[in-house]
């Protein structure tokens, strides 16, 4: 079979397509726990693509080691990659999914992977998602969802600079995991791991230099060298994020989310969200639900 001849299958019982043009499909996936496709192997069928999740779940693919995906990462996958999932969070699976033709993808790796196989152009399955991407993201699905009408050349102008973002984030951030050695690689990814499982927990850094036996001082370094940034900024991100995706949500009152978000005040969570996102939340929720 040759996987450059695909059909985009984009709209199933758990995938719903909210904008195509060509090259080019937007996808919101949700797939709550009592799904069958839990219990079973699950194959790509509808292109390749980069998926941003809304909430922690478990990714495996097939020989692989299980990846933990959440809101700070991208996953990527190719046209018939065979993977399983096991549900971390009470709503499952939920999150956007970017669609792109074989051509399109292979013209945005060129700077990363030239030569890339077509019909497995991603070499790499998971990779760090910057907040302005992240948030770029989401509001492009929620423009378009409200907008169906909108001009097809900017929705995809905008979904190919985030597929760049993406890409560059991705694969820029191979060289700075390879710096580090294998254990210390190892206890960042099961830091990273545990926050973005409990990020709403007040988990110490002792606590978690203990978890993975070493100091606080050498988890703090390996830390920032293979993310780029603190293991306290991690948590805020993810933090952050997770009030983006509720701010959404037309019941969402600011006050509350802000002490669901483990902030002390709402005024720090309105200052951390304009830092992160450029913008006061306030405003932001205004721009999601706006039409």
């Amino acid at each position: 079979m040759n996987r450059t001849s695909y059909k985009v299958k984009a709209n199933s019982d758990v995938q719903t397509a909210v904008f195509s043009c060509p090259g080019l499909t937007l996808c919101r996936f949700r797939c709550p726990t009592d799904h069958e496709r839990w219990r079973r192997e699950n194959l790509i069928q509808d292109g390749h693509n980069i998926a941003f999740s809304e909430v922690p779940v478990e990714i495996r693919h097939a020989g692989q080691p299980a990846i933990l995906a959440n809101p700070t990462v991208a996953l990527y996958y190719n046209h018939g990659d065979p993977f399983q999932r096991r549900p971390l969070h009470p709503v499952g699976d939920s999150g956007n999914i970017f669609l792109f033709d074989t051509q399109t993808l292979l013209q945005a790796l060129t700077p990363h992977e030239p030569g890339a196989n077509p019909d497995r152009p991603l070499s790499i399955r998971v990779g760090p998602v910057a907040s302005g991407t992240y948030f770029k993201q989401r509001m492009l699905l929620a423009t378009v969802e409200r907008r169906p009408d909108e001009d097809p050349d900017w929705v995809l102008e905008q979904a190919l600079e985030i597929l760049q973002e993406v890409l560059a984030s991705g694969y820029g951030s191979q060289g700075c995991r390879s710096s580090l050695g294998r254990r210390s690689r190892e206890r960042v990814e099961a830091v990273k791991d545990r926050l973005a499982l409990d990020w709403h927990e007040p988990l110490s850094l002792a606590q978690l230099a203990a978890e993975v036996e070493t100091s606080v001082f050498h988890l703090c370094r390996s830390f920032k060298r293979c993310t780029g940034v603190t293991v306290n900024t991690y948590r805020q991100f993810l933090r952050l994020r997770a009030g983006l995706v509720q701010l959404e949500r037309p019941e969402t009152s600011l006050a509350a989310l802000a002490l669901d978000l483990g902030f002390s005040h709402q005024s720090h969570f309105t200052e951390a969200f304009r830092r992160t996102f450029g913008a006061p939340p306030g405003k932001i929720r205004k721009a999601l639900r706006s039409p």
